[in-house]
């Protein structure tokens, strides 16, 4: 390049020069050097003491031998949503699927696994058949179906406003207390139950229900800890049982037993004379 004008030629020649000590800072730098004998001395680490190491340049080729190595019979799965990421209509049928901070579940279907929402979570409209949905101190979810299975809600987990239907299965309240979303489907055919962990059975008071139509509030307390659950359902203070829900902390099973067909009733038995 003929360059003619003195001033220009200099200025050129001193951004070529500034830009060829960049490059060679760049190559003799400290750092750079460092990086580079740390990585001299994993390889030499590498070969004197995992001689027989895989290396692999792909997460995925990772995951993939990972599993080749499984010999068991059955489904594997451990995966999660991240923060910003939404999982839509996933089944879950082995495993953990995990929802973290960020990161949203909608409308998955558990089958045998477990849906784990970690703190900053949500699960939104779960289905569980079998398995469990657990939700971690910080974690949310935003309505869910019991068809089965387990639904979870830790110590500052939280339900929101939101329901829970139970047509079988077991709705575990942790902090019963701080409950503050809807329970409905009690009054279906089925085995549901409600564990209230945190009200002692061996001190528990006699059950108070406010009927408000197709709702309710029932109360429940142990005398220290008072749980307000909002049923939806028509329901009477007779309609709820309770019982050892057989944990360490001997916390209340709460259930709202079928009224049995007739063919169950008990038989009545005819009055004898004396005659």
């Amino acid at each position: 390049m003929l360059v003619t004008n003195f001033h220009l030629k200099r200025f050129l020649y001193t951004v070529m020069c500034g830009f060829r000590q960049l490059r060679d800072v760049a190559e003799i730098h400290p750092a750079r050097a460092m990086a580079l004998r740390a990585l001299e001395r994993t390889v030499d680490f590498i070969e004197r003491d995992m001689p027989n190491a895989l290396g692999m340049e792909q997460q995925a080729d990772v995951l993939r031998y990972a599993l080749s190595q499984i010999t068991l019979d059955g489904a594997f799965l451990e995966f999660g949503v991240f923060n910003g990421g939404t999982a839509s209509s996933t089944t879950v049928s082995g495993g953990t699927m995990t929802v973290s901070s960020g990161g949203t579940a909608s409308s998955a279907v558990v089958s045998g696994g477990n849906l784990l929402v970690s703190n900053g979570g949500t699960a939104v409209s779960a289905t569980i058949f079998s398995g469990a949905e657990r939700v971690s101190s910080g974690g949310t979810i935003n309505g869910a179906t019991l068809s089965g299975g387990t639904v979870e809600i830790f110590s500052s987990g939280t339900a929101g406003s939101s329901t829970i239907t139970i047509s079988s299965g077991t709705l575990i309240l942790d902090d019963s207390v701080h409950f503050s979303g809807s329970i409905a489907g009690l009054l279906t055919s089925g085995v549901q139950n409600v564990d209230l962990v945190d009200i002692s059975v061996a001190t528990l008071q006699t059950l108070a229900y406010s009927d408000s139509g197709t709702s309710g509030t029932l109360t429940v307390t142990d005398g220290t800890h008072t749980a307000l659950l909002h049923m939806i359902g028509t329901y009477t203070q007779a309609s709820f049982k309770t019982s050892d829900d057989g944990t360490t902390n001997h916390g209340t099973l709460l259930t709202d037993p079928p009224i049995p067909p007739p063919s169950q009733s008990m038989p009545v038995m005819p009055i004898q004379s004396s005659g």
